[in-house]
């Protein structure tokens, strides 16, 4: 099974890289434990990479709103990508188009590579609390919670929840 990190070389995708790496398989699209023969961390900037080598672990650095360069990366059906390229807060306040860019459209092409395979591709998305409000957030958030975003980046990554629920 081949896992795809975008975002991926940043602290959190170095980590779950690690994690991954150790565990040696994941739960794959046959619902069987399925042995990790390939890890790929995407991203923009490669943050120093990651200082360890595995033979299994590659690190590619492009556009995540490349819809070529996106569908290049998913190309196996035995397929499990952690969504995690995003321009974060700060960045997305500071530059509207750039976070439709990479936020919304980078995921769209995610999504959309992942529906063009045959197989039965996993994913994992990492949303944020700013869907709620973020610091804005009074109440503690459960499932019933109603999405009320107060920032560009919070409105970004709720229309890719919507999205993955879509899809």
């Amino acid at each position: 099974m081949k896992v795809l990190i975008t975002g991926g070389c940043g602290f959190l995708g170095q980590e779950l890289a690690r994690v991954l790496l150790r565990r040696r398989s994941l739960t794959g699209p046959s619902g069987r434990q399925e042995e990790i023969d390939s890890l790929v961390l995407f991203d923009a900037f490669s943050g120093g990479g990651p200082r360890w080598e595995d033979t299994r672990l590659s690190v590619m650095l492009g556009d995540i709103a490349g819809k070529e360069t996106v569908f290049s990366l998913c190309e196996r059906d035995d397929l499990a990508v952690f969504h995690m390229a995003s321009l974060l807060s700060g960045g997305s306040e500071a530059d509207f188009d750039g976070a439709w860019r990479v936020n919304v459209e980078g995921s769209r092409n995610v999504l959309e590579a992942l529906r063009a395979r045959s197989g039965r591709p996993r994913l994992v998305f990492l949303s944020s609390v700013a869907v709620f409000g973020g610091v804005f957030t009074k109440q503690a958030v459960g499932d019933l919670t109603k999405q009320n975003p107060q920032s560009t980046y919070g409105t970004t990554k709720a229309i890719v929840e919507l999205l993955v629920n879509d899809y």
